[in-house]
């Protein structure tokens, strides 16, 4: 995909720094973005990776930001078996069984709501509260 991206930007002159790396450890500094998105990822993940990268974009979100998810429909998918078949992706039948909006208040998001979007995807979306507190696991 970076590839491709950055063919397109070069067709359009346009000076883009691209980065390679983990959705779950990004390196970015924390409270750093308004919005963070990502399309498509979840259903590519296991659970375990899937809600490190959802408390990944808590960090990375400024108080009051926001995350906002494009992927498969869950609710959908999960009486789809042979679509997911069809494609053969490893964590999309777990992905399928589980509930995106628990996982992102599980990390800490507010206001999070699901719609679908077309026969086959949703759009999540989650606010980081303005006043939060970091727990910190002491031994």
């Amino acid at each position: 995909m970076l590839v491709l991206a950055n063919y397109k930007a070069q067709q359009q002159q346009l000076n883009i720094r691209w980065l390679h790396g983990l959705s779950e450890d990004t390196g970015f500094e924390t409270a750093t973005f308004d919005l963070v998105t990502a399309s498509f990822l979840l259903h590519e993940t296991p659970p375990q990776i899937t809600q490190l990268i959802l408390q990944e974009c808590f960090r990375l979100v400024k108080p009051g930001g926001q995350l906002i998810l494009l992927d498969g429909n869950q609710k959908r998918l999960s009486h789809l078996q042979w679509l997911i078949n069809i494609f053969q992706e490893p964590y999309s039948k777990l992905y399928a069984a589980g509930n995106l909006d628990v996982w992102m208040k599980t990390a800490g998001f507010e206001q999070v709501q699901t719609k679908p979007v077309g026969w086959l995807n949703q759009v999540t979306q989650g606010i980081k509260p303005k006043k939060f507190t970091f727990f910190r696991e002491t031994t």
